[in-house]
C-alpha cells in the first residue's frame, strides 16, 4: 500500500466527519463505582504513608557528605526532606508551615524559621535525596519498560490567574481575532487593518538597567528594588493589563511575555502504573519544558517501548527524537510525508490501522486526568519565586503522586 500527503488529510477529515464518533460509541466510558473508589483511595493514602519513611531513609542513607569547618544544617537530611514533602503536601505557605511546627513541635522537636523552609527548595543534599527517592519508587513498582504517554501544563504564579480559564480566554480572542481579520480582506478594495507588534510568546527581551524595548517602561524606583533581587528570583509586572515576568540571571534581567503568568511543567506518564516517569518545568515554554523532561527520561535507567502526545508534538523532529520507540501522535491539518523514514512509518500506519491507532494514541488520556487529579490534590499554583524552586515544588508533586501510585493494583 502507497500513501501520500493527501490520503493523510484525507483521513484527518474522515476523523472530524465520522471515524471518531465511530471510535467513542465502541469505547464508552465505565461508569465509577464511587463507593469502591473512596476505599480504594484510602487505601492509596495508607499504602503511601506506611511507604514514605522507609523510602525517605533509603534514599537518604545513599548520600553520603563530607562537611569541613562551618556552620552545620539545624535539621539533618532526613528530617528536611521529610518536611519539605510534608510541606508540599500540605499546602501551606512557608510561613504558616513554619507557624504550624510550633505546634508539632512537642511531637517531632522540630522548630524552624519559614527563612529554613524556603531554602530547603534550594538545597543541594536534599534536591539529590528527592532524585533518588523518585528513581526508588520506581524502581519498586517495577517501571522499566515502559508504554508511556506525555502531557504538559501550566501552574500560576499567583493565586490571581487560572490556567485553564485563560488559556481559553486567549484561545477565544485569537478565534475571534482571526474572524476579524477575514472579515476585513473579504471586502474588496479595503486594506487590512496591519497589526501593531506583539511580544513573542517564546521570545526573551534580554536588557541591561533600562527596560525601553517593546513598549515596556519601569520607574526608576522599580529598577533600584529589581537590582536588590537575588540572582534567579522573578517578579510579575502589570502593563496595561497585561502581565510581564522579569527574572534576575546575574547582571542582567530577563523580561517574558504576557502568557509567561504561569510556569510550565511537562511529564511522561507510564500507562501500566500511572506513575510519572520523568518531568520538566520551565517560565519560557512548554517545549522547554519537554525537552528538559525528555532529557530526565534518557538519564534514568528506563527504556521507553512506546509514547503518546498530543498535536503539539506531531512534527518529524519530535517524532524523531525518541529513537527506536514507537510514537502516537495525530498530525495537524495540512501534514505532509515530508520527514525522517520513521515519520513516514508512523503515517503510514495512522492512515492503514486508524481505529487501532486511534485507541492508542488516546491512552494519552490518562496524562491529563493525572494533572486532573494532581491539581486538585496540591492546588493550581506554585507560590515560589526562583525558577530553581518551582522546578523543586514541581517534583515534589511528582513523588507525592508516584507514592499514591503506591497502593494501587499492577
Amino acid at each position: 500500500m502507497i500513501i501520500t500527503s493527501k490520503d493523510i488529510r484525507d483521513k484527518l477529515k474522515d476523523i472530524d466527519d465520522f471515524l471518531l464518533d465511530q471510535y467513542r460509541a465502541s469505547h464508552e466510558n465505565k461508569k465509577t463505582d464511587w463507593r469502591t473508589y473512596e476505599e480504594q483511595y484510602a487505601l492509596r493514602i495508607k499504602e503511601a504513608m506506611k511507604q514514605f519513611q522507609p523510602l525517605v531513609n533509603e534514599a537518604v542513607d545513599s548520600i553520603h557528605i563530607y562537611r569541613g569547618q562551618g556552620r552545620k544544617p539545624e535539621l539533618t537530611l532526613k528530617q528536611r526532606v521529610s518536611l519539605l514533602l510534608l510541606q508540599r503536601m500540605i499546602g501551606k505557605s512557608n510561613r504558616m508551615m513554619a507557624s504550624m511546627l510550633v505546634i508539632f513541635s512537642l511531637l517531632t522537636n522540630v522548630d524552624v524559621s519559614y527563612k529554613t523552609i524556603e531554602r530547603l527548595y534550594s538545597d543541594e543534599e536534599v534536591l539529590m535525596a528527592l532524585h533518588n527517592l523518585h528513581v526508588l519508587i520506581l524502581k519498586k513498582k517495577g517501571v522499566n519498560n515502559a508504554d508511556a504517554s506525555g502531557d504538559g501544563t501550566g501552574y500560576a504564579l499567583t493565586i490571581s490567574r487560572h490556567y485553564a480559564s485563560t488559556a481559553q480566554k486567549e484561545k477565544d480572542a485569537a478565534k475571534e481575532n482571526s474572524e476579524g481579520n477575514k472579515t476585513a480582506e473579504s471586502k474588496p478594495g479595503k486594506k487590512a487593518k496591519k497589526r501593531g507588534p506583539i511580544f513573542s510568546a517564546n521570545g526573551i527581551n534580554t536588557v541591561k538597567k533600562i527596560f525601553s524595548e517593546r513598549m515596556i517602561r519601569f520607574e526608576k524606583a522599580e529598577i533600584e528594588e529589581l537590582t536588590k533581587m537575588p540572582d534567579g528570583e522573578i517578579v510579575i509586572k502589570d502593563v496595561k493589563k497585561k502581565r510581564y515576568i522579569v527574572k534576575r540571571t546575574g547582571d542582567y534581567f530577563e523580561i517574558y511575555s504576557v502568557k509567561k503568568g504561569f510556569a510550565y511543567s511537562f511529564k511522561f506518564m507510564d500507562l501500566k502504573t500511572q506513575m510519572y516517569i520523568a518531568y520538566g518545568t520551565s517560565l519560557k515554554s512548554e517545549k522547554e519544558a519537554f525537552d528538559r523532561a525528555h532529557e530526565m527520561c534518557k538519564s534514568i535507567d528506563i527504556k521507553l517501548k512506546s509514547v503518546r502526545l498530543d498535536k503539539y508534538y506531531s512534527y518529524p523532529s519530535y517524532v524523531d527524537k525518541f529513537g527506536d520507540t514507537k510514537v502516537y501522535i495525530i498530525p495537524k491539518k495540512g501534514a505532509t510525508l515530508k520527514g525522517s523514514w520513521k515519520y513516514k512509518r508512523t503515517m503510514f500506519d495512522f492512515v492503514r490501522n486508524t481505529m487501532e491507532y486511534l485507541g492508542e494514541q488516546y491512552r494519552r488520556e490518562h496524562s491529563e486526568t493525572g494533572w486532573s487529579v494532581d491539581k486538585r490534590r496540591f492546588g493550581w499554583s506554585i507560590p515560589q519565586k526562583r525558577e530553581d524552586r518551582i522546578d523543586t515544588a514541581d517534583s515534589c508533586t511528582t513523588i507525592w503522586h508516584n507514592l499514591f501510585q503506591l497502593g494501587g493494583l499492577d
